[in-house]
């Protein structure tokens, strides 16, 4: 008598067998979404970074001490890429993670320029 295994392999029907690819997922979002969702993670990005450097001048009395400029350059932008890479790996907020990725980028050529304008 066959093992179990056995009868199955036999019995079944070659031809039934789905070998089609897995079947494909929702859509991409629009075009038109995903730009807008780009602008908007830029623009909150800059709309952070702007709130905490208002936030370190009033709490220096109009000149930011060591521990603002620290919160200004470290942790804002830091917190910033974090979250722009946790949101590459959510399918619909990707677009979003990349203006806030491209907010901090420009946040550091302004500094870059800066640093350079006071240098002369």
């Amino acid at each position: 008598m066959p093992c179990r295994e056995e009868q199955i392999l036999t019995e079944q029907n070659p031809e039934s067998l789905n070998y089609a690819g897995p079947s494909v997922g929702r859509p991409p979002l629009p075009l038109k979404v995903r730009r807008r969702r780009l602008i908007y993670g830029f623009c909150t990005g800059i709309g952070l970074t702007v709130l905490a450097v208002l936030i370190g001048v009033v709490a220096g009395n109009g000149k930011p001490g060591l521990g603002a400029v620290l919160l200004i350059l470290l942790l804002v932008p830091g917190c910033k890429l974090l979250a722009a890479l946790v949101l590459a790996f959510i399918r619909d907020w990707r677009s979003f993670g990349g203006g806030l990725a491209l907010s901090s980028l420009l946040i550091f050529l302004i500094f870059l320029g800066t640093c350079a304008g006071f240098a002369r």
